[in-house]
């Protein structure tokens, strides 16, 4: 779905998109690794006031299959489905400079892409942007 202005003066905007994938092997038939049947995006931004942004986004990964290669022979195991949540408060300073504080996984959610490898906890960033 593309951004569209939901306010008066296009002050709000909206992205969102869905995959629904069946991801087999074409000679075994068995499904992909990690690769979810599900996933779903969603931001939602808002101009604040004249040069301040505030932007949220939504990230649902659902249920896919791993491999755990740390036994012998290895297991097929199902890596369970989760959700992220993060924000992102953006000012322009000048036509070229732009401020912006970033928190990720705002909930906190234990979660992990591929068996064995953790992700980050909540996490916050600032910095800044130029254009050259």
């Amino acid at each position: 779905m593309e951004s569209r202005p939901l306010g008066p003066g296009g002050a709000l905007s909206l992205k969102a998109s869905y995959t629904g994938l069946t991801a087999r092997d074409e000679v075994s038939g068995a499904a992909l690794l990690r690769r979810p049947r599900d996933k779903f995006s969603a931001e939602l931004g808002s101009r604040l006031c004249r040069r301040v942004d505030l932007a949220a986004s939504l990230l649902y990964i659902g249920k896919r299959m791993d491999r755990d290669f740390s036994v012998f022979p290895y297991q097929d195991l199902k890596l369970p489905a989760y959700l992220l949540l993060g924000a992102v408060l953006s000012t322009s300073v000048s036509p070229a400079l732009d401020l912006y504080v970033r928190l990720d996984n705002i909930l906190n959610a234990r979660y992990e892409m591929v068996w064995g490898y953790g992700t980050p906890a909540f996490s916050f960033a600032a910095g800044l942007r130029l254009a050259l």
